[in-house]
C-alpha cells in the first residue's frame, strides 16, 4: 500500500472546490464531490497506478508529474522512485485555464 501526503497546495485546491460547492450547490452536494475524490485518491494508494503525465506540463519539460481525471476535476501528483509514495500537488477544475493555472505553480516552485 502506498502512502498519501498533500501538499499544502493540494489540500488547498481540494477544500476550495468542496467549499465552492457547499456554497453553491449545498452541504450535500459538496459532500459527494468530497468522497467522489477522495475514494478516487485513494485507489492511487491501493491500485496499480495507471500514470499519465500531465500533457500540458510535459511540453514545458516536466515529466514526472501526472494526472488523474475525475471528471470535471483532476488531480495532478507525483511518485516517488519507491513507487511507495504518492503526492497530491493539487486538485483543480478542468473547466479552468489548467495550462495557465500550471504555468504559475511551476514558477512559484508548487510542481
Amino acid at each position: 500500500m502506498r502512502e498519501i501526503a498533500w501538499t499544502p497546495d493540494g489540500e488547498e485546491s481540494f477544500n476550495e472546490i468542496v467549499e465552492y460547492y457547499g456554497i453553491r450547490a449545498g452541504e450535500n452536494v459538496a459532500r459527494k464531490i468530497f468522497d467522489k475524490i477522495n475514494k478516487e485518491i485513494e485507489f492511487l494508494a491501493i491500485n496499480e497506478i495507471k500514470t499519465k503525465v500531465s500533457p500540458e506540463l510535459k511540453d514545458i519539460g516536466i515529466n514526472d508529474v501526472y494526472q488523474l481525471t475525475i471528471n470535471p476535476w483532476i488531480v495532478y501528483y507525483k511518485i516517488n522512485e519507491e513507487h511507495t509514495k504518492v503526492k497530491i500537488l493539487v486538485v483543480l477544475d478542468g473547466r479552468r485555464n489548467i495550462e495557465r493555472i500550471l504555468i504559475d505553480k511551476v514558477i512559484d516552485n508548487k510542481l
